[in-house]
């Protein structure tokens, strides 16, 4: 049920929540279902996790003992959302439910698409100038039910707290894997009281992207693959652990900086190492994914770093960039939609490593160095 209980109408026996959401692969979110009300945890290995406990609106509040007691109650469905990450609005577009965006951050960041062109037209504001910097007073005057946070260090989402208006970790970017990274939409799924919904699209998503996966894992050659980008004189090289390695590896390729790079998050390599270890793969991706200029072609990759050259992926011309859908007053829809489609993002891995495999089909995100 998603409205509100009637006045004198509530069942204390009564199970409100027919649709419930598990997590099967992300680590940093749990659920727990008690007849009025739910219990979502947020957790981070190096921090307290987050409790809140949310509410069937029209219920009374519950008996809370321990530390429930000083937890925040949110009623649910949440009906007013702030959203402060780019990647949260392709989640709540797939659930159906922009309608509940009361403000973002940084708009003009979004991808230029039908989500972007659906808040522009209900005029929704921006709150921010970047995901560090907000504007406390104009999010605060939204009246949002909830804050979905893009980073807890920001320091105005306590001043944000302490006028009463709950703020979430949005913690997908912890998990390691792409489908547990994409489970996270079953949160908002619980905050909507949308729960069917985000798991039915859950379940879609994870069918399709294991039988990419099955098609690469038969294939025989596993060609080996360089991922990382130069800023600054260093390399940020994912390790082999993380969830970019994780795409390769479903792919069917293998880390060419396997040796060299280990862990779960982007590490700054230095060159030689990357030379080193590098240099002999046969395909180079996400070169120019997060600079401020793309890459057109070979000239453009030469002119920040003659060295590129030396690459045998660059001679060979295996350097693909997930650049397709990106445009000069926007984001890159690779870090928007891609990462609640991980399916459509292994189906362009696949056919990059292995075209025979994926005969017929046209990457969505990447592009290929001329």
């Amino acid at each position: 049920m998603s409205g509100c209980i009637k006045s004198g109408e509530f069942d204390k026996d009564k199970d409100y929540f027919g649709d419930k959401a598990t997590f099967t692969g992300a680590r940093n979110v749990h659920v727990s279902y008690h007849k009025s009300y739910k219990v979502l945890t947020l957790g981070k290995q190096d921090k307290p996790a987050q409790t809140f406990v949310l509410l069937q609106c029209g219920a009374p509040k519950p008996t809370l003992t321990g530390d429930l007691a000083k937890a925040p109650i949110i009623d649910v469905p949440v009906n007013r959302v702030a959203a402060s990450s780019t990647t949260q609005i392709p989640v709540l577009h797939t659930l159906g439910s922009l309608d509940a965006v009361v403000g973002v951050n940084q708009l003009e960041q979004i991808y230029r698409g039908p989500a972007r062109d659906a808040l522009e037209a209900r005029n929704t504001p921006s709150y921010g100038s970047s995901r560090m910097q907000i504007d406390t007073e104009k999010l605060i005057s939204l009246k949002p039910d909830a804050v979905l946070a893009a980073s807890s260090e920001v320091k105005e989402f306590k001043q944000v707290q302490s006028a009463g208006i709950p703020v979430l970790q949005d913690l997908d970017y912890l998990e390691s894997t792409p489908l547990a990274r994409a489970e996270w939409m079953k949160t908002y799924g619980i905050l909507l009281n949308k729960e069917g919904a985000a798991t039915k699209n859950f379940d879609g998503i994870t069918k399709r992207y294991t039988e990419v996966a099955k098609k690469a894992r038969n294939a025989t050659d596993k060609p080996s693959v360089l991922v990382g980008q130069e800023t600054k004189g260093q390399w940020y090289v994912p390790g082999t652990d993380s969830y970019m390695i994780r795409f390769m590896t479903d792919a069917g390729a293998t880390d060419a900086m396997s040796q060299a790079v280990k862990g779960s998050g982007a590490t700054p390599t230095d060159a030689e190492v990357v030379f080193k270890y590098g240099s002999k793969a046969d395909f180079w991706l996400n070169g120019n994914y997060m600079s401020m200029t793309t890459w057109h072609g070979k000239d453009d990759a030469l002119k920040q770093n003659p060295r590129y050259a030396n690459l045998s992926a660059f001679q060979h011309g295996n350097v693909w960039n997930p650049s397709k859908r990106t445009a000069p007053d926007t984001g890159n829809d690779f870090w928007q939609s891609g990462i609640v489609q991980p399916d459509v993002v292994l189906a362009d891995l696949t056919y990059i490593f292995h075209p025979d495999l994926m005969k017929g089909y046209t990457p969505y995100y990447y592009t290929k160095l001329s």
